[in-house]
């Protein structure tokens, strides 16, 4: 791979597994998984750019499922059962430490991001926070990316983009930004860094 002077790193599969936390989640909370996670995937691309508040994203999905268990408690549960993907964090740290800028590049609803710094205290590591919900546009849409580029003011061939979702990767390879599939959570941290080893060693 290139040498690169930014790397923007996805959060939900990549820094953090928002799946598991979803499932376990809705285990502890004896809310019904099959139909809220489908409930979630009619609503959740509209309210990433919306406006919608993580709070009133949670209200409605738990109305909708029949739960009586308060938002409160459900996000509480939810953000705590977050997992860190401590070798990432590590090695983006080293990264860092060597002068490479990072940026945290994310669909989201608003306030979630906030919501998990304030138990991961992980912002604090991004030069750059690229959220579709305060950005109103997400991936893999191309105005993303442009807003991006108009913020970096870094040529598109010294970025690196970091993903799970193939989508995502098709839509920035196609603005010329380098790509990097992470498509396991807990083995890719390894083959990325392999893969910039002799540029970052």
């Amino acid at each position: 791979m290139s040498k690169f002077s930014l790397i923007l790193v996805d959060l939900g599969g990549v820094l953090f597994d928002h799946e598991h936390a979803l499932s376990e989640t809705a285990k502890k909370l004896k809310i019904p998984y099959k139909r809220f996670k489908s409930e979630i995937n009619k609503i959740y691309a509209r309210c990433e750019v919306d406006g919608t508040t993580i709070d009133e994203f949670w209200r409605y999905l738990l109305k909708r499922v029949g739960s009586a268990v308060e938002v409160q408690k459900y996000k509480e549960a939810y953000n705590t059962n977050h997992t860190k993907n401590v070798e990432l964090f590590k090695f983006l740290k080293s990264l860092k430490a060597r002068g490479i800028k990072l940026g945290l590049s994310t669909n989201n609803i608003k306030n979630h991001v906030k919501d998990l710094d304030k138990i991961f205290a992980f912002l604090r590591l991004f030069d750059w926070v690229f959220d579709s919900s305060e950005m109103h546009v997400r991936k893999p849409e191309r105005e993303y990316f442009e807003k991006i580029l108009i913020t970096i003011k870094i040529p598109k061939e010294n970025v690196l983009f970091i993903d799970d979702r193939l989508d995502y990767l098709k839509g920035a390879k196609s603005f010329d930004f380098k790509v990097f599939h992470f498509s396991d959570f807990r083995k890719s941290t390894k083959q990325l860094e392999k893969a910039l080893k002799y540029n970052y060693a």
